[in-house]
């Protein structure tokens, strides 16, 4: 079953749920967090999924706010939807080029500290949902 729903009025970007044999993946990409629904139609399209793709953009993480160990949005509103959803996994994907894997390490040791079974996506990333 796929089920569908809006997530950037803007950009008419949608999500996606594919569920089959009781397990589901969803796939957000371009989320909208200035819309309140917005979060909300996703939390409900990501209830209890095994895993959560997220669009995890725009964040411009800086040493200092590595150091202070603090999270910016939109990947502290992907944790968020992910535990008000009681996601099992969350993958966030759509890094900034500008980040080489060193720095990458570090972003994702930050997340999983917040949220241990959150990961960032990698070129050649297999997930298996079993």
């Amino acid at each position: 079953m796929i089920e569908t729903i809006l997530l950037n009025q803007l950009t008419s970007a949608l999500g996606y749920r594919i569920t089959w044999q009781g397990r589901s993946v969803v796939y957000a990409t371009d989320t909208d967090h200035s819309q309140e629904a917005s979060n909300h139609n996703l939390q409900r399209l990501a209830h209890q999924a095994n895993v959560l793709i997220y669009d995890g953009t725009y964040a411009d993480y800086t040493e200092h706010n590595l150091q202070k160990q603090s999270l910016e949005t939109p990947w502290k509103e992907g944790i968020g939807v992910a535990r008000a959803a009681k996601v099992e996994e969350l993958i966030m994907f759509h890094h900034n080029p500008a980040h080489d894997d060193d720095w990458l390490d570090l972003i994702e040791m930050q997340i999983r500290g917040d949220f241990p079974s959150a990961r960032l996506a990698r070129e050649g990333m297999i997930l298996q949902v079993l």
